[in-house]
């Protein structure tokens, strides 16, 4: 195990953000990096909105980072018994059994036949499900009407009417919310709970998450980073949201993209994927070896790349010459937040902001591995 050299990781990420700052790709973040469960450096930097400092206790949409929280509780179904990897998904949502598939086409898409490859609930958390993925699947799930966006259930049942972006297993292509919306709802089936309760008495409660919600309270709205943008003389701008939601205009409890929560919160989260199931006061949330499901790569490389590729809800490290250590772990967020875990360095790292800044593709890639290869750079000798 290598060790960081928190001195020379507080200059380098004090460095990044300062460079961020001045070129207008981030208004305000937070930073929090552990190894051996210890804090190594945890800051803040820039503002929450404008003229108002950023504080630790920011809340910020983590948007796709709720992903691994997903896949978390699937594991906590499975390990109840409830639910396998392997099953199959018709054999609880029967309307999935059989789904047809379709392509691209200049006046939309066309229908090439019928899925032959039965879609498993761990295709669901791994992108190769064929349901709301690629360009094609997403713009299916973008075009639904209002009314099918209605739950959990209305999603799950709305996805079932249109076809798969591809035969499951085929290919390897993000879902943005659909597929993991899917397996939230068969969640709720097999717990008989609602999905927002399942994550809040099983997750949150447990791993003392207080400020991790779909629906945050009146306080956690007032502790909300702002959407940053920049306008066309590059200058920051607040970005408007849609009142009451948390990601885009969705109002049911996405599993997909639809949390709120703090760096401190998710430094919580990420140090339980770090460990082998157990809570922080020693009691056992999951068997020990079960975590390993969604850290350890599932999709083959040939449908990936030999860099990295997906566990359950995550991408993992697989290369040697990636600048995280392989074995690395971890997600980001569409308003450019990030995290990993690097199992073999003991580190966990969480990186907070939340914009739309159009210098930064967007989604602020750039911004992430920027973070990664700050840290990466700070290990001693």
């Amino acid at each position: 195990m290598r060790m960081l050299d928190k001195e020379r990781l507080k200059t380098a990420l004090s460095a990044l953000m300062e460079d961020e700052i001045a070129n207008r790709r981030v208004r305000g973040a937070h930073f929090a990096v552990m190894q051996n469960g210890e804090p190594v450096f945890n800051g803040v930097f820039g503002e929450k909105s404008p003229g108002e400092a950023l504080t630790p206790d920011c809340v910020y949409r983590i948007a796709s980072m709720t992903k691994p929280v997903t896949a978390l509780a699937f594991l906590l179904e499975c390990a109840a018994g409830r639910l396998r990897p392997e099953d199959r998904l018709g054999d609880y949502l029967p309307e999935y059994k059989s789904m047809q598939v379709a392509r691209p086409a200049p006046d939309g898409y066309e229908i090439v036949g019928e899925a032959q490859t039965p879609i498993l609930m761990w295709h669901l958390l791994s992108h190769v499900s064929g349901i709301g993925c690629d360009d094609l699947g997403n713009r299916l799930f973008d075009e639904l009407p209002a009314g099918d966006k209605r739950s959990l259930a209305s999603v799950a049942d709305a996805m079932s009417r249109v076809p798969l972006a591809f035969e499951p297993m085929t290919r390897s292509a993000y879902s943005a919310t659909a597929a993991f919306d899917v397996c939230a709802r068969v969640i709720e089936l097999t717990s008989g709970l609602p999905y927002e309760r399942y994550l809040r008495e099983r997750i949150f409660e447990p791993l003392g998450m207080k400020d991790t919600t779909f629906r945050p309270s009146e306080d956690q709205w007032a502790r909300m980073i702002s959407m940053t943008d920049v306008d066309a003389n590059g200058d920051f701008i607040v970005s408007d949201t849609v009142p009451g939601c948390v990601f885009e205009s969705l109002a049911y409890p996405s599993a997909g993209g639809g949390l709120a929560s703090t760096a401190d919160d998710y430094v919580k989260f990420a140090s339980f994927l770090l460990g082998d199931g157990t809570l922080p006061n020693g009691a056992r949330l999951l068997p020990a070896g079960i975590l390993s499901l969604m850290r350890s790569p599932q999709v083959p490389a040939v449908l990936t790349n030999e860099t990295e590729t997906w566990g359950l809800g995550v991408r993992v490290i697989t290369g040697e010459k990636h600048w995280l250590y392989k074995g690395t772990f971890g997600w980001s967020g569409a308003y450019g937040t990030h995290f990993w875990v690097d199992p073999q360095n003991r580190v966990v790292a969480v990186y907070m902001r939340n914009g739309r800044n159009v210098t930064d593709l967007i989604d602020g890639t750039n911004a992430m591995i920027r973070f990664e290869k700050a840290v990466a750079s700070s290990f001693a000798g």
